[in-house]
């Protein structure tokens, strides 16, 4: 069993097809942080911190992309989805109004205190598995933004140091969780929340912070390459 707010979350939430580009740096409500989930801030300082966060933690609906045979089935049956088809599922694949009208949270009602307890009853062995590398530091195609650390207290007399992060969740480089009001569609967000409630000061509702006590399931790690029959994954590898 994995603990998402010690390891990684599991599954990710979205609620429509128009990204918005918000700049959370400065935002008093992050979209994209949850401290229990092992990230820091946009910007932030921790004293004497780890070098390395959470990184690549997309492990549910790996089943989905993997046959047996360790084939992506998944790329050769794609084909594209009309814009109809796209609102209809919007319309008829939904959980709006299922846990009420002012609902935050999503399908992370079904994380009932009765589920963590079943959950932390799976623990055998107590066995912490790492889902980390190191930070992605340098500029690329898919990490236009890299992490950055500024070390303070160096040039001090006094005891301690301290170190200063800024990172952009934005992407695939870095592991992040994101907010229910991070995407909208025709205007509206996750439960008809109109998407002219995010301000430069943040989300006004379906905020990240919404998730503040953490979030404690069971989770699934699936060694990928072990399934495939190789050591590791070559680049490019689907």
């Amino acid at each position: 069993m994995l603990l998402p707010n010690l390891q990684a979350m599991c599954t990710r939430s979205a609620c429509g097809a128009r990204r918005r580009s918000i700049d959370c740096s400065s935002a008093s409500v992050q979209t994209h942080r949850t401290q229990s989930l092992g990230d820091s801030p946009v910007t932030g300082n921790v004293s004497k911190s780890s070098k390395s966060i959470l990184v690549g933690a997309s492990i549910v609906f790996c089943l989905l992309w993997l046959s047996p045979t360790g084939t992506n089935t998944h790329a050769q049956s794609a084909r594209p989805i009309s814009g109809e088809a796209f609102d209809t599922w919007m319309r008829e694949i939904s959980n709006w109004g299922r846990w009420g009208p002012d609902d935050q949270l999503g399908t992370l009602n079904l994380i009932t205190d009765e589920k963590r307890r079943e959950a932390a009853a799976l623990v055998k062995d107590g066995v912490s598995i790492s889902l980390a590398h190191d930070v992605e530091t340098h500029e690329a195609v898919d990490n236009p933004r890299p992490f950055t650390m500024v070390m303070g207290g160096l040039d001090d007399a006094g005891p301690s140091v301290s170190d200063q992060w800024t990172v952009s969740y934005h992407g695939y480089a870095h592991t992040h969780l994101d907010a229910l009001c991070h995407f909208s569609h025709q205007g509206q967000l996750y439960n008809g929340v109109p998407d002219d409630s995010i301000t430069v000061d943040g989300c006004a509702k379906l905020a990240i912070t919404n998730f503040k006590n953490g979030l404690v399931t069971r989770g699934i790690l699936i060694d990928i390459p072990h399934l495939r029959g190789v050591d590791f994954l070559e680049p490019g590898s689907p």
